[in-house]
């Protein structure tokens, strides 16, 4: 979007997403402390591949803001429950057995990933040797490719429309 284009939104326009940020932080809020999670903090991050992370040493549920933004409701409260119920099992359970009886337990679906996509890549990581092609929402320097030690390009999304012929 551009600078102009920007500038033209309305103020219900560019106050929108921020309120949906904070109906998700208040649901959030909500759902610790009926847990029992009071001394919890939820933020948000730039995650654009995970929709959220539960951090037991800072003792915080972070989620992606990206995420928030775009799913709907009920996959960002499935999310908040997901989260919860990693922090009320601690550290050491992953997504094993116990891990999803108290994620059932307090509502959630228990699954262990979604499958909504909320941020298109803006890269194509690609090896000149044709080896691979992926998506990449970061670049990063010093990349080789494993099968044939070539350096890696990143060519913009966009763009990119499979190995030339």
């Amino acid at each position: 979007m551009s600078l102009a284009q920007e500038q033209s939104k309305t103020s219900e326009q560019v106050t929108e997403p921020k309120r949906r940020l904070q109906t998700v932080l208040g649901l959030a809020y909500e759902l610790l402390a009926q847990h029992g999670l009071t001394e919890w903090r939820v933020t948000y991050d730039h995650a654009r591949r995970r929709a959220g992370l539960c951090n037991f040493t800072t003792k915080t549920i972070s989620l992606s803001r990206h995420y928030a933004r775009q799913a709907p409701f009920k996959h960002i409260k499935d999310t908040i429950l997901h989260e919860i119920a990693h922090a009320l099992v601690g550290p050491r359970h992953g997504h094993d057995a116990t891990w999803r009886q108290t994620a059932r337990q307090i509502g959630c679906t228990a699954m262990r990933c979604h499958n909504l996509t909320f941020s298109a890549a803006k890269w194509m990581m690609v090896c000149p040797n044709e080896c691979f092609a992926v998506e990449r929402h970061r670049r990063k320097s010093g990349l080789v490719c494993a099968k044939c030690k070539q350096p890696v390009r990143f060519v913009p999304a966009e763009d990119y429309d499979q190995f030339p012929s």
